[in-house]
């Protein structure tokens, strides 16, 4: 419990920590990615900016990010190679194992085989760190949760419970499918041209929308499944940095098209009908 409460505690900060990373003249650097970070150019020639400058030109290979999905997956088989009758025995931490896993295979299998790594493109190291620690942060807290006695065999399997969890599994799966049709359109795209395909034609970055809405998923199975434990706060917590990141980063993306592309006409950046 005390782990969860941690965790809870650090993504609440952290995500805090991401909106005045935003609203704080120099600060955002460190938040820029892709396309948007190697069009960014240095307006404040102040000493923090330059600081904060240096520290946003470390960089590593934007190939591993396949490290996040290679540790993920290390991380979610070995709790069930730890443990696998307490995992058999869990029926509501079971479920969101199950989930996370199945999002952790097949991310690291659209790492080697869907996306397109280019030699020159770059992440800031700071994001690299951050993705490790999110992933394993994701990972300790299924474990925590596998481990409860509380919240344990969750929601009866018949009846509403068992129609709420198969209406769950089907939107969760919804949701994986469409993200790997987007990863594949991103994928198929010449260099910094504007995706139009599926949900692209609503938002500019449809795969974000993607995965605030499989996070968000996983946070409904944990609330509405056996009682509300620690974990399950903890994993709310995250879902919450997981919408302001990647919010941030979908704004970002949508003003670079709306700068670059004189057609680009799309009104929303990450979630249709609201930013």
């Amino acid at each position: 419990m005390e782990v969860a409460h941690a965790i809870f505690g650090c993504f609440l900060t952290l995500s805090v920590c991401l909106l005045c990373f935003v609203q704080l003249k120099g600060l955002s650097a460190l938040t820029a990615h892709g396309k948007v970070a190697q069009n960014r150019t240095l307006i404040d020639t102040s000493w923090f900016a330059k600081l904060i400058n240096a520290v946003a030109g470390l960089t590593v290979p934007k190939a591993w990010f396949s490290h996040f999905y290679v540790l993920y997956l290390l991380l979610m088989w070995g709790q069930f190679l730890y443990d696998p009758a307490t995992i058999l025995s869990n029926g509501k931490y079971l479920l969101v194992w199950l989930f996370l896993t199945c999002q952790a295979t097949r991310r690291l299998y659209e790492s080697y085989h869907v996306t397109r790594w280019g030699n020159a493109s770059k992440m800031h190291a700071s994001h690299y760190f951050l993705g490790l620690g999110f992933y394993m942060s994701v990972s300790i807290i299924c474990f925590c949760g596998l481990q409860s006695h509380h919240g344990g065999s969750g929601n009866s399997m018949t009846g509403t419970g068992f129609f709420w969890t198969l209406l769950l599994v089907a939107f969760f799966a919804i949701c994986q499918l469409d993200q790997y049709r987007n990863h594949k359109h991103l994928s198929a795209l010449v260099k910094y041209s504007v995706p139009k395909k599926g949900l692209f034609s609503l938002v500019s970055s449809a795969h974000y929308c993607d995965e605030i809405l499989i996070y968000f998923t996983v946070v409904l199975l944990a609330f509405t499944r056996g009682h509300v434990i620690a974990e399950d706060w903890a994993l709310l917590s995250i879902w919450i940095f997981v919408v302001i990141n990647l919010s941030i980063s979908a704004l970002e993306t949508h003003g670079y098209y709306l700068t670059k592309f004189e057609g680009f006409h799309l009104r929303y950046a990450i979630i249709p009908g609201i930013l």
